[in-house]
């Protein structure tokens, strides 16, 4: 990847010499589900994680910057399939989520959640869900 760069949002790019990496993991069957950064960060890439029955969100950008989460699975997440709050310049692409919450006794969470968060591009995602939304952009996210 060195000399390559990444598309980010609103024409950002990632840097990733120095961005900070998960790739090519499978996680099944766990309480805190987060994957993604827990304290502000900067130039991060998600890219082809398997994440199953998640006990949160399955993806969580959380206070971050200069995110691209990209080419991941997501299936039975509790909460969120991918979800970006209080962030910016966060690129959501080529995601396949797959069962959200979608439960009639728990509720529903939308496949890809977008809180908070300034400049961002969510595009070339699957979404399979029955009667969950899919998409939510929310407080005053541009």
């Amino acid at each position: 990847m060195s000399g390559q760069r990444l598309g980010g949002a609103a024409g950002r790019e990632l840097r990733p010499e120095s961005a900070a990496h998960i790739r090519n993991s499978a996680i099944t069957a766990f309480r805190r589900a987060d994957l993604g950064p827990e304290t502000p960060s900067e130039h991060i890439l998600l890219a082809n994680n398997h994440v199953e029955r998640s006990g949160e969100a399955a993806i969580m950008v959380n206070r971050s910057h200069f995110v691209v989460v990209d080419g991941n699975h997501t299936r039975d997440s509790v909460s969120s399939g991918i979800g970006a709050w209080s962030s910016s310049d966060v690129t959501v692409s080529h995601n396949e989520v797959v069962n959200a919450r979608d439960d009639e006794v728990a509720g529903h969470e939308e496949s890809v959640s977008i809180a908070s968060t300034e400049r961002f591009d969510v595009f070339a995602n699957e979404i399979y869900l029955d009667g969950n939304v899919g998409f939510l952009a929310t407080r005053a996210s541009t």
